[in-house]
């Protein structure tokens, strides 16, 4: 028995070397070979095995392939492991999966609520806080539909916001010179590409402000995950 977790020992120790020197892929193949050890002896269940399945996810998550780290917990998770529901619900969150991230963590509050809060639940803030900087998708599009680009300044994007303006303003324009030269031509043409693009600045207004609330949430929720 000492022959063997001296060995686990060493490939552990390898893994993690692998890991901390930017090589996550052989890293997982390393803890894998452990987690066949521990299996084998029957130690699915101890504290090192559920540190090493952690170690398997993480270092799925930093190669982008959360979808590899799942397959991984089908197989090598143990479901009896209370870690098990957190690690697995991580790698559903990554991947956007955020409602069977938040059915998995049924029962933890703060998971619960960390997936909420990327699902628009507003009563996750009651539990995590509310973090600094979201602003109104509908404020923005309300200020985009009075002023072209108005939406995109208040979302912070100036230049954007003053191309947008410039562009309507020119659009504008050209609409009222050719309705008052009785260019009916030019006045559907112009009246067509002032629609377009009018509407287009609202709804991108609003769907910037969204984006920028979701980057903003991800990043302030993150800090409650397993593993970050």
């Amino acid at each position: 028995m000492m022959l063997i977790l001296g060995a686990v020992d060493s490939l552990l120790m390898f893994a993690d070397n692998l890991y901390m020197e930017g090589d996550p892929y052989r890293a997982i193949l390393e803890y894998k070979r452990v987690l066949y050890t521990l299996r084998t002896e029957g130690r699915d269940t101890g504290k090192l095995y559920s540190r090493v399945l952690s170690k398997v996810v993480e270092a799925y998550i930093s190669l982008g392939d959360p979808a590899g780290g799942i397959r991984a917990m089908e197989y090598w998770g143990v479901r009896n492991d209370p870690n098990y529901r957190k690690l697995l619900g991580t790698l559903l969150f990554v991947s956007g999966e955020y409602g069977k991230a938040r059915r998995l963590w049924k029962g933890n509050d703060t998971l619960e609520a960390v997936a909420g809060a990327m699902l628009g639940d507003r009563d996750a803030y009651r539990i995590l806080g509310k973090p600094r900087g979201l602003k109104s998708p509908i404020l923005a599009a309300t200020l985009s539909a009075v002023v072209p680009g108005l939406g995109k300044i208040y979302a912070g994007r100036l230049y954007d916001g003053l191309y947008s303006l410039a562009i309507n303003a020119s659009l504008s324009l050209g609409l009222y010179f050719a309705v008052k030269d009785g260019s009916r031509v030019r006045t559907a043409v112009y009246g067509a590409a002032l629609t377009y693009f009018w509407t287009g600045n609202v709804y991108g207004s609003y769907v910037t402000v969204r984006k920028m609330n979701e980057s903003i949430v991800l990043e302030y929720v993150s800090r409650w995950l397993p593993l970050f």
